[in-house]
C-alpha cells in the first residue's frame, strides 16, 4: 500500500494540534508499541512554540531548537523566531524512514511556515502529501472570515500544487447549516451579502 503524508495547516487556534491527535488515534488501528508510538505512523511536530503536542511524536522540532531561547538570542518576534527555528531544524532534519502514514503538525503562525523558504524545503522533502487545511467552523458564520479562509485554502493549493482537503473543525460548537449551504451553493452565499458591503 502506498504511503500517505498529511500536512496539517490552519490558522492559530483552529484546532490543528487536537485534530492531529485525533487523526493519530483514528489511524492507530494496528499494534501500538510500548513507547506509545504506532509503528505504522510517523508523527512530526514542526511548531517550536507548542506546549502540549498531544500525540506521541517520532520527530519533534523542540528537540533541536528552543523557541524562547532563540527569540532572546536573536531578538526576534514570533514569526521571525518560528522561521529561524525552522531554518535551524532543517539543518539537522533527516527524513524519517517511510511508514504507512505521516502526520505533520505545522506552526500556529501559519504564514511563518507556508510562505517561508524552510517551509517550502520541508514540503519538498516529503512524499505523497495531502494538505489538510483546518478551519474553525465557530468563526465562519462571519462572512469575511469564511471568504478569507476559502481564499487562503485556494492559495495553498496553487502554491504547493498538492491535493488539499478543507476540514471544518469545532462543528459541534455552532449551528452549521448556513455555512454548509454557502460551501455547496455560491449563489446562496452571494444572496446573503449586503450590496452596500463593497469589500465582499
Amino acid at each position: 500500500m502506498e504511503s500517505q503524508c498529511f500536512v496539517v495547516i490552519g490558522m492559530a487556534g483552529s484546532g490543528k494540534t487536537t485534530f492531529c491527535q485525533r487523526l493519530y488515534s483514528w489511524l492507530s488501528t494496528e499494534i501500538v508499541l510500548e513507547n506509545g508510538l504506532n509503528s505504522l505512523i510517523t508523527s512530526i511536530n514542526l511548531d517550536p512554540a507548542v506546549y502540549n503536542p498531544k500525540m506521541p511524536l517520532t520527530v519533534d522540532i523542540r528537540d533541536t531548537v528552543d523557541y524562547e531561547e532563540t527569540m532572546r538570542k536573536y531578538s526576534l518576534g514570533p514569526n521571525g523566531c518560528i522561521n529561524t527555528c525552522l531554518n535551524l531544524f532543517l539543518l539537522e532534519f533527516k527524513k524519517p524512514k517511510e511508514s504507512r502514514y505521516t502526520i505533520v503538525d505545522t506552526p500556529g503562525q501559519i504564514e511563518a511556515f507556508t510562505w517561508s523558504a524552510p517551509g517550502e524545503a520541508l514540503m519538498s522533502m516529503l512524499d505523497n502529501i495531502t494538505i489538510l487545511y483546518i478551519i474553525d467552523m465557530s468563526l465562519c458564520r462571519n462572512k469575511r472570515v469564511f471568504v478569507y479562509n476559502m481564499l487562503f485554502a485556494a492559495s495553498l493549493r496553487l502554491k504547493f500544487k498538492r491535493p488539499l482537503l478543507v476540514l471544518f473543525n469545532k462543528c459541534d460548537l455552532e449551528e452549521i447549516k448556513e455555512v454548509e449551504l454557502w460551501i455547496r451553493d455560491y449563489n446562496a452565499f452571494r444572496l446573503t451579502i449586503d450590496p452596500a458591503d463593497s469589500e465582499l
